[in-house]
């Protein structure tokens, strides 16, 4: 693999054989543009592309390391998106290029886990203070924890007058 690329990902459509044709790049995240979390670069993508008919496939994987608060605790932790099996079809493509900078972009959205934890039983932050559990406990009393209303309890007292 070479240097990041830092233009659109495209493949030209002359070079693609009866065999098809194989990309393998390092791209910038630079390419995607923001997107809700932090991108490492590089992003790792291999495809191919293959004609059937006057109609193109591409097939192939991708992996890009993003960072992303915990959900329980906020901590900053390094997340790993990868699919296998990405897929692209494009009916008769126009021009001398097909463009797969967007669809790449799209697809690493999706990928995005909703929720994330930096450990399986993180104890997140008090409710109250907001220390990290994971750290330590807080000075807060457990009555306080007991007696205080949940939001839904507030809301739910607007909704009985």
């Amino acid at each position: 693999m070479t240097e990041f690329l830092h233009s659109k990902f495209k493949i030209k459509i002359d070079l693609i054989t009866k065999y098809g044709y194989v990309a393998e790049k390092k791209l910038s995240t630079k390419l995607i543009g923001e997107c809700g979390v932090n991108l490492k670069d590089p992003i790792y993508v291999k495809v191919c592309a293959r004609k059937v008919s006057d109609d193109v496939i591409v097939q192939g994987e991708f992996s890009v390391n993003a960072v992303v608060a915990c959900a329980r605790c906020l901590r900053e932790i390094e997340y790993i998106i990868k699919k296998d099996n990405y897929f692209r079809y494009f009916k008769k493509p126009y021009g001398e290029n097909i463009n797969l900078t967007e669809s790449l972009r799209e697809d690493i959205m999706v990928s995005l886990p909703i929720r994330v934890l930096c450990q399986k039983d993180c104890k997140g932050l008090c409710p109250h203070c907001g220390t990290d559990l994971n750290k330590g406990s807080c000075e807060c009393s457990p009555q306080e924890e007991q007696s205080s209303e949940s939001v839904f309890d507030i809301l739910g007292d607007a909704f009985e007058k």
